[in-house]
């Protein structure tokens, strides 16, 4: 297993993919992660929000400043696979003003 670290990200008021975070990275986006960290390392007034595409700046998992959210393993399964968190459908909305430190760890 391999952790990858993403640059700091400065909130900027869009909802994002964490794919397309990684692609804007510079690094060749995978599409699944056996886990998902994601540290708001400053706020501003507003909470980041973690959650699907939908995720605005009243609606997902809201994030302040020194917060952590971990996503670990899905589940149990026979194949990698089936305990996978699913990249391209995991979106963050990134408030003005916020720094986020992502991570993920990948077979």
């Amino acid at each position: 297993m391999n952790i990858i670290t993403l640059p700091d990200f400065t909130g900027d008021n869009q909802t994002h993919a964490i794919s397309d975070l990684i692609t804007a990275a510079g690094l060749s986006a995978p599409t699944t992660a056996l886990m998902l960290v994601i540290r708001e390392i400053s706020g501003g007034a507003s909470s980041s929000r973690v959650g699907g595409p939908n995720a605005t700046a009243n609606r997902g998992i809201p994030l302040n400043a020194a917060d952590t959210l971990v996503l670990p393993a899905a589940g149990v399964g026979p194949t990698p696979a089936s305990i996978t968190w699913d990249l391209t459908a995991t979106y963050i909305y990134a408030a003005s003003g916020d720094t986020l430190a992502i991570a993920y760890v990948i077979w």
